[in-house]
């Protein structure tokens, strides 16, 4: 679990960035396709959005206003996106070492 803090309208916001909120964004995210994507579906995905804005908001301390959440929520966005990018990249090259390794070892024998 990581801690941001964001500075929003001149008001410090602090929220932990737990695999909920994590789960949170990646859903806000697939939501905001789907309503651009598809016109008809708007009021159905406007009220999932909303539901976990709302979900979102309760999880920052302080509890930001209205007008605080637009911001607070891209960078949330940003923050969620560049960690995952980061935690891939990890990954991709702890398989590059893992193949290394298993070569290295193959040739040894």
């Amino acid at each position: 679990m990581i801690t941001k803090q964001f500075t929003i309208n001149n008001k410090i916001f602090i929220v932990a960035i737990t695999e909920q909120i994590i789960e949170y964004i990646n859903s806000l995210k697939s939501l905001y396709n789907v309503s651009y994507e598809d016109t008809e579906s708007f009021d159905q995905t406007s009220s999932e959005i909303s539901n976990i804005v709302k979900n979102i908001s309760e999880m920052i301390t302080p509890i930001p206003a209205d007008n605080d959440l637009d911001g607070l929520i891209q960078e949330l966005i940003t923050s969620v996106d560049a960690k995952t990018a980061e935690l891939n990249e990890l990954q991709t090259e702890y398989n590059k070492t893992k193949t290394k390794r298993k070569r290295t070892k193959k040739q040894k024998k």
